[in-house]
């Protein structure tokens, strides 16, 4: 500049906005830091908390009714397993009857024969009237009695395999019925078919209190292992459901824990959101302000550095950190311009972090259904993007010129000299 007033004046503009800027960065950091601290990582942490906690407290009563109803579906069972024993212990002397008519009815009409081989008229279940000789209806008959046997025992299972996802326990009670219970029942019918084979009359040895056993001696390993089955079935459904007791007593304490903590975590917010009252758009609508706000400022501090650095560029020649000293702006080779360029860069991260957080948390944005809207989604995350990428680039061109740029060098001080 030739007229040295304009240089003075410019020298006196010069050191009023860098004593004007360094009171704005620091009113900016101190608010910044406060809203950050104490507005939105308060409502950030009590918002994050609510859900995890809610979740928590869901699994826990769902665990409870799972247990619940497992052990309503094993005491089911169990009690599908005692009707099975009354069965059981039934069916010989049903058997008894049924066949010992059959055998009456062919001696009558074998006269003097085999009453075996004799043949007889029988009522089908649909009513029908057919012919058959005895042999073939004992046969259908043990047949029939094994078969309703096998339905009881199927219907024991039946309440454990109604749960949609059951307990380990269940499970491991269902696939020992599966492997033991219903083969073994089904293997009565060839045991009591070898009987007839071996003796005709064997059903004369059936009624007793000894069940099925007095038939034939395959029958009486047949008993043994019935019973051993059942035992270990009604020892392990009685394991099963201490173990759904125990599991479901644990689900409702920690039901009732989480319940406790939710009643907390309620009063926390509702004592926050009478402390942020101030705020006239709410604890939410603040949260999706603030990364707006926090990057005006931003843009703002990056600006009004940026003039202040053209108007160093423009006094190239004067002594200017003699006459306005700064611990923002300085000399290239000042020790301070990396953790000042770090002070500048402050409201640019608070600006990015405050709308990662806002986008983070989809209630935020909720529709009438409750679900984020996504218009709304893309028009806030539109407007955070602008703000972000524009800080950023002004950022990036601040730092050019904080940390040694050419306009920084070029607003070297006057009279020093390099090396020759």
């Amino acid at each position: 500049m030739a007229n040295p007033s304009d240089r003075d004046r410019v020298i006196a503009a010069y050191a009023a906005e860098v004593r004007a800027f360094q009171a704005f960065l620091g009113a900016v950091l101190v608010a910044l830091a406060l809203l950050h601290l104490l507005v939105l990582l308060p409502i950030h942490q009590a918002r994050a908390a609510a859900g995890p906690l809610a979740a928590a407290l869901a699994a826990a009563e769902r665990e409870q009714e799972t247990a619940a109803a497992a052990g309503h579906a094993v005491e089911q069972a169990t009690a599908g397993l005692g009707r099975l024993r009354r069965e059981l212990a039934l069916a010989p002397a049903q058997l008894h009857r049924a066949v010992a008519d059959l055998f009456d009815r062919g001696l009558a009409s074998a006269a003097g024969g085999d009453p075996l081989k004799a043949t007889i008229s029988l009522q089908t279940p649909e009513g029908q009237t057919v012919s058959e000789t005895v042999e073939e209806a004992i046969r259908r008959q043990i047949g029939q009695r094994v078969e309703a046997l096998a339905l009881a025992a199927d219907g024991t299972l039946e309440p454990l395999r109604a749960l949609g996802e059951a307990p380990p326990e269940v499970r491991e009670a269902v696939r020992l019925a599966a492997q033991s219970l219903g083969p073994s029942v089904l293997a009565l019918n060839s045991v009591l078919r070898e009987a007839l084979a071996a003796d005709p009359r064997f059903w004369e040895r059936l009624g007793g209190p000894a069940g099925f056993g007095p038939a034939s001696s395959g029958a009486a390993e047949w008993s043994r292992g019935i019973d051993e089955t059942l035992r270990g079935l009604d020892a392990r459904l009685a394991e099963a459901r201490g173990g759904l007791a125990a599991r479901g007593q644990a689900a409702a304490a920690r039901a009732e824990r989480l319940r406790a903590r939710q009643r907390e975590a309620d009063a926390g917010r509702a004592a926050l959101a009478a402390r942020l009252a101030w705020l006239p758009t709410g604890p939410d609508g603040w949260l999706r302000l603030y990364p707006m706000i926090a990057g005006a400022l931003a843009l703002t501090v990056l600006f009004r550095l940026r003039r202040i650095l053209l108007l160093r560029t423009a006094l190239a020649g004067a002594d200017v950190d003699v006459l306005a000293p700064s611990w923002v702006v300085g000399p290239p080779t000042a020790p301070g311009r990396w953790w000042a360029l770090v002070l500048v860069a402050l409201p640019v991260a608070a600006t990015a972090h405050a709308a990662v957080v806002a986008l983070d948390d989809g209630a935020l944005f909720a529709g009438a259904t409750g679900a984020p809207d996504l218009v709304t989604v893309a028009a806030y995350g539109a407007a955070y993007a602008v703000l972000a990428l524009a800080a950023i680039w002004q950022l990036l061109l601040v730092a050019r010129g904080l940390v040694g740029g050419p306009g920084a060098r070029r607003a070297a001080p006057a009279g020093r000299v390099g090396p020759r």
